[in-house]
C-alpha cells in the first residue's frame, strides 16, 4: 500500500474469539473500552463507516512500532451472541 494509506476489514465473531482478538494483534486484552470508537474520522470516511446506531460499541487503538501499521479495531455488540468487529490499519 503507498504510504500513507488505510486498509479496513470487519467480520462476525463468537464471544471466544474475541476475547482473544486484541493478544492476536498484540494488544492487552483489558484495552477494549466501552463507548470507544477509535477509528478516526478520515479513516470512517475512507471505510463508508460511521459506527453509529445500536452498540453496545467497545474500541481499542494498538499503536506498534515503524514500519508496523497502527491498528484501530471497534466491537459492535448488539448482538451479544455475534459481534461485529471492524479493524483499520493504517500507516502515517
Amino acid at each position: 500500500m503507498p504510504s500513507p494509506s488505510t486498509a479496513a476489514g470487519w467480520c462476525f465473531t463468537s464471544n471466544a474469539r474475541l476475547d482473544t482478538f486484541p493478544e492476536r494483534i498484540g494488544a492487552d486484552s483489558s484495552a477494549l473500552e466501552r463507548n470507544e470508537r477509535a477509528i478516526a474520522a478520515r479513516d470512517r470516511s475512507v471505510a463508508d463507516r460511521e459506527f453509529s446506531g445500536r452498540g453496545p460499541w467497545y474500541g481499542l487503538t494498538h499503536a506498534r512500532k515503524k514500519p508496523s501499521p497502527t491498528e484501530s479495531v471497534v466491537v459492535n455488540r448488539s448482538d451479544p451472541d455475534r459481534p461485529m468487529v471492524f479493524v483499520v490499519s493504517t500507516h502515517p
